[in-house]
């Protein structure tokens, strides 16, 4: 099929940072390249990012937003005219939506990406945010922005429910693009980074990776393994910051197991594969709370074959099925628990269900296969 020329619009993300809003944007860059697409990325970067991008005020100063979406509307306009897309990629966020003006104000097809209910998250991790006036504003300008685009698309059907139904979108303007993972770089035969070994842990090992927000369910994993004391299993928690651990420390020291966890904190990016093949189980704890998320946690536990526990909410039905997971209601601790010690006494299911999950995330979900259906998407914009 003819190629795409394609401005896409990124200046919430910023390039050279292993998080997740990062990697998900040079994915799609990577593969619509791959593809045959030509790509110009508008979007900010940490210093001594070489990418091929067009880069935009990056600097961490007050009002930092406000300076970025300066910027990103004179590079944006600048390069609506000097380029000449057939479409503009905007990725929403909270008073965005740059992109999405200025493509209808050119007359150019657009499209919208939202990957979260931006109002709902930021209000959840800022007391600002969390304030009504703050609430009322950010729920009104995107409201305005989310109905700019020709269309939009979301990374889970329960996403795309709730966009439509508290912004008023049209059910039918909405695509969805499930996240994607590298099933090269996330694979089970590689070898371990020996965090057994460094941290002592015998028996079998439950594995969490990621950041320790309200909204990741650690509290769920430290009350559910408050109750395997007997048990020779160990829970192995990478990520979070200082503070963060802090809590969940002294949330299991007050619980008397303080042994049962292990916090390494952030470990480089390259070597999160090597750390996924080290667990026994791998789990997803999130709390009884729909976020409407594609998890890249989930996705990587896949790749990586192992076999895993996650919550029972719609999105993460969305992945899995009781064919590659232990679906449970995490929050209940008793539940979690049990799911853990069932599947730490049965090596052979622990086997299948990796194999099954590992299986499907090279069929499904591939940032390939995420990339393909996003063009689907932009030439029903055309």
């Amino acid at each position: 099929m003819e190629s795409l020329r394609i401005l896409m619009n990124a200046p919430s993300v910023r390039m050279g940072e292993p998080i997740a809003q990062n990697i998900h944007q040079e994915e799609f860059v990577r593969n619509l390249r791959d593809m045959g697409h030509e790509v110009h990325l508008v979007t900010r970067s940490q210093k001594g990012y070489d990418g091929d991008i067009h880069r935009i005020f990056s600097g961490d100063v007050p009002l930092a937003r406000v300076m970025f979406n300066m910027d990103d509307y004179f590079t944006m306009e600048r390069l609506i005219l000097d380029v000449k897309p057939d479409i503009v990629h905007d990725r929403g966020y909270i008073f965005g939506g740059i992109g999405s003006f200025l493509a209808r104000k050119y007359k150019v097809p657009s499209v919208m990406q939202i990957d979260d209910d931006w109002v709902r998250s930021e209000s959840m991790t800022s007391p600002i945010a969390s304030t009504r006036p703050y609430v009322r504003l950010a729920e009104w300008w995107t409201r305005k922005i989310v109905n700019l685009p020709d269309l939009e698309f979301t990374v889970s059907e329960t996403l795309k429910k709730m966009i439509w139904k508290r912004y008023g979108v049209p059910e039918g303007r909405i695509g969805v693009v499930p996240n994607g993972v590298d099933t090269d770089f996330f694979r089970p035969d590689l070898e371990p980074l020996g965090l057994r070994e460094k941290y002592g842990i015998k028996g079998v090992m439950v594995l969490f990776i990621g950041a320790l927000g309200p909204w990741h369910g650690i509290d769920n994993l430290v009350r559910a393994m408050s109750l395997l004391k007997k048990e020779n299993i160990t829970a192995l928690i990478i990520g979070g910051s200082a503070e963060d651990i802090e809590t969940y420390r002294q949330m299991s020291r007050s619980l008397g197991m303080e042994k049962k966890l292990v916090f390494t904190g952030f470990i480089p990016h390259e070597q999160v594969p090597r750390a996924l093949v080290e667990a026994d189980i791998a789990v997803a704890p999130y709390p009884n709370m729909e976020f409407g998320f594609s998890p890249f946690k989930i996705l990587e536990y896949m790749a990586a074959g192992r076999a895993i526990i996650a919550s029972e909410l719609p999105s993460i039905r969305e992945l899995l099925t009781d064919k590659e997971a232990v679906i449970v209601r995490s929050w209940e601790a008793q539940e979690l628990a049990n799911a853990i010690t069932g599947l730490a006494k049965d090596e052979e299911r622990r086997r299948e269900l990796g194999r099954r999950a590992r299986e499907k995330a090279v069929r499904e979900f591939t940032w390939r296969r995420s990339t393909e259906r996003l063009v689907e998407i932009y030439r029903r914009a055309l």
